[in-house]
């Protein structure tokens, strides 16, 4: 079933779409429907496309060569899309097209345990042949994951449509006015998610910029972390780094305000990750709170929530109002939790909120800069790319001219009252020593004579180390959410975050699997002292 004039009548006046595509890899569905939707001036805003394929015809389809005579619009979408689809491993990605408003969420792996793993309600449906083969209960997972109008009779269900990640509820919302609480990494990705959609979107920050907190470090990786037996936490970085990559991409200019020529890995063992890059956070929390549908309001310390007349009001500690929105997004690390909550038609909201963030404690950071030594006393075992082990090292900071830059350390508590970080950059000299020996004997004496400079703040971590991303309220009518305690990894984390965050709360499809969203939800500590509760 390719795009039709039928459908585009379908989607006219619609906020989104959603194409399930049961064999992604034959394309034509897929790009005629690309086409169709770019061209359509009745679209809507979003174009959610779910592919299904094998990884055999993953590889063939990345393995074919492009016409290079053929300058047709096709051609064209082809090449965008194989860059978008490099080195992609078994499982969902999150593949953004036409500036993020054209989802392209591609599942490699066998199509009924994709469909498993998934949580979406398709609103057109594109059949392989291979479905004429499918056993009852693959047939039912299709079901499931389509409107009934869009499937034919014979895979009709009778099984309710639900749409929650076993204790993960999703909303379903059309664009509304939202504020976001933190202007830091984590809450510029979620604005910018949210301002694709349609939505009016306030950031509130109480410093005067943007990514003035611990987003404002001068530079900063974005890395996956593979382990041997391929974690939790490995799958999720691997898939956050790939679409925090198509940010950088999209959004910075390469060799200034980052560079992904990949990064050198030294624990446990040494490691090159050619997809992976440096950033200077600042660029990229400017460029996503560029949008037009984004306001920012710097100086501006939100004190409490309060629902009033059926939305939130945000309040200064004078209980001045601040700005108003239908839903209300806490990205502020541990600004949370001070934040005072109040709701008349939900009196045990401050409570669920209070249980669902007790897990979070702040982790101060300090970063060590120096000088470049002079060219004629550097070797050849000064690194040109950064390198990353239990510490990092970035040969030459952007922005700070003939400058490098160690750590980070990691201090759990509030950051200690010192003028001079003499202890933090001795740490970081040792972090230094174990992952550079040479290197750290070049820097030495800089450390030893004071002459380095540094960079401190506080970042924030959950019980786990893996973000909070979510309602912080139960039900599917939540109104505030969380995405936060992404600690020294939230450069890499953001994106993906974000994206979880928005699918959830508009009812689209997941940018990962089921398994690996509840691993990231924002009411899992609640959730897991209610079952142990009731297991007692």
């Amino acid at each position: 079933m390719s795009a039709s004039p039928d459908k585009a009548l379908a989607w006219a006046g619609r906020s989104a779409w959603t194409v399930l595509d049961t064999a992604f890899f034959q394309l034509d569905a897929f790009l005629e429907t690309w086409l169709f939707w770019r061209n359509d001036a009745m679209r809507p805003r979003m174009l959610h496309y779910v592919g299904i394929g094998s990884l055999q015809e993953y590889t063939c389809f990345l393995s074919e060569a492009s016409d290079q005579s053929d300058v047709s619009p096709r051609q064209d979408m082809l090449a965008i899309l194989r860059d978008g689809c490099a080195d992609l491993t078994p499982g969902m990605h999150r593949i953004l097209l036409e500036n993020g408003q054209l989802s392209l969420t591609l599942c490699l792996g066998n199509p009924a345990m994709m469909l498993a793993a998934q949580t979406l309600q398709a609103d057109q449906v594109r059949l392989g042949a291979d479905v004429a083969q499918w056993d009852a209960r693959d047939r039912e997972a299709l079901g499931r994951c389509c409107k009934p109008q869009a499937l034919p009779s014979a895979f009709q269900t009778n099984r309710p449509r639900t749409r929650t990640l076993k204790s993960l509820t999703l909303a379903q919302t059309t664009p509304q006015r939202c504020a976001v609480i933190g202007a830091g990494i984590s809450g510029a990705s979620v604005a910018n998610a949210l301002a694709k959609r349609g939505w009016a979107v306030q950031v509130l920050d109480r410093h005067a910029q943007p990514a003035a907190g611990a987003s404002g470090l001068p530079a900063g990786l974005v890395i996956p972390q593979p382990t041997e037996d391929d974690s939790t936490s490995s799958q999720i970085l691997r898939r956050a780094c790939h679409l925090m990559l198509q940010h950088l991409r999209a959004g910075l200019v390469r060799g200034h305000d980052f560079d992904d020529g990949g990064v050198l890995q030294m624990k446990p063992h040494p490691m090159w990750h050619a997809n992976a890059a440096w950033l200077q956070p600042e660029k990229m929390v400017l460029a996503w709170l560029a949008h037009p549908l984004i306001e920012f309001k710097g100086d501006t310390a939100v004190a409490a929530l309060e629902r009033v007349n059926g939305a939130w009001a945000l309040r200064d500690k004078q209980g001045e109002t601040l700005a108003v929105a239908d839903v209300v997004v806490v990205a502020s690390a541990m600004g949370i939790r001070s934040l005072r909550i109040h709701s008349d038609s939900n009196p045990s909201l401050a409570s669920e909120c209070i249980q669902n963030i007790e897990g979070l404690q702040p982790v101060h950071g300090t970063l060590s800069v120096g000088e470049l030594p002079h060219l004629m006393q550097q070797g050849s075992h000064w690194p040109t790319h950064p390198v990353n082990g239990n510490g990092s090292f970035l040969p030459c900071v952007p922005g700070l001219r003939n400058h490098w830059m160690a750590g980070s350390t990691f201090e759990p508590g509030p950051p200690a009252q010192e003028p001079t970080p003499q202890r933090q950059h001795h740490e970081n000299w040792e972090r230094l020593r174990q992952l550079l020996p040479l290197v750290a004997h070049d820097v030495q004496t800089q450390f030893t004579t004071g002459s380095i400079a540094h960079w401190q703040n506080t970042r924030c971590v959950s019980h786990d180390r893996l973000p909070l991303v979510g309602p912080l309220e139960a039900g599917s009518d939540a109104t505030v959410w969380a995405s936060l305690g992404m600690g020294a990894r939230g450069l890499t984390l953001a994106a993906l975050c974000a994206e979880l965050l928005v699918a959830r709360l508009c009812g689209e499809p997941l940018p990962l699997e089921k398994n690996l969203a509840r691993k990231l939800d924002s009411q899992r500590i609640r959730r897991k002292k209610r079952n142990v509760k009731e297991t007692s």
